[in-house]
């Protein structure tokens, strides 16, 4: 395999990581999740690649773009985990609201009857 050909599997895997971390700084989950298979298919076009040539024997600059490639998809995995922390916070705050609302009606006394423990009907006064 030529390095020609080397470099552009490599510039293909690092345009689909690059455009993945825009979308992912945008907040743009669905379309980001969109690029996995054509990235799936750039990562195992690379490492046959790479096996065809054979890794030890691969030039500086190879080695330096796969480095990079390493870096840029640790930063899109850290923003996928960020993503993930935001929605999980979001989700407990959401549930908190409803475990902690109270949804009722007051009796005679002023005290407080939940819907869901009260019996018989409700009468409404305009």
């Amino acid at each position: 395999m030529s390095s020609a050909l080397d470099t552009s599997l490599i510039d293909n895997l690092v345009a689909i990581l690059e455009e993945e971390q825009a979308l992912l700084g945008a907040s743009r989950v669905a379309e980001a999740a969109a690029l996995m298979q054509p990235k799936l298919a750039a990562l195992q076009a690379l490492e046959q690649g790479l096996q065809q040539t054979g890794a030890a024997q691969a030039s500086p600059r190879v080695r330096e773009s796969i480095g990079y490639i390493q870096k840029l998809a640790a930063e899109n995995a850290r923003f996928l985990e960020a993503i993930r922390n935001g929605l999980q916070s979001a989700i407990a705050r959401i549930e908190g609201l409803n475990s902690s609302a109270y949804v009722g009606s007051y009796g005679r006394g002023g005290t407080q009857m939940a819907f869901s423990l009260a019996t018989g009907g409700y009468n409404t006064k305009a």
